[in-house]
């Protein structure tokens, strides 16, 4: 649950600083271009997306629903 909140959390600043975020991975940038900053944020998108999936799917196992 934790891993899902801190990887919806890095989303977010990739979504408001797609530049910047990925520097700061250590990564370098794909290539320069006008679009590149849209490409990280899409996959910025992705990954919110897949973070909720993970605690949405873990909120039933926290109450004890059955």
């Amino acid at each position: 649950m934790v891993l899902a909140l801190a990887i919806v959390a890095i989303a977010i600043t990739s979504i408001v600083s797609p530049m910047t975020a990925t520097r700061s991975f250590g990564l370098p940038l794909p290539e320069d271009g006008t679009h590149i900053a849209w490409w990280l944020r899409l996959k910025a998108v992705r990954e919110i997306v897949a973070g909720l999936a993970v605690i949405l799917t873990a909120i039933p196992m926290l109450i004890g629903a059955r």
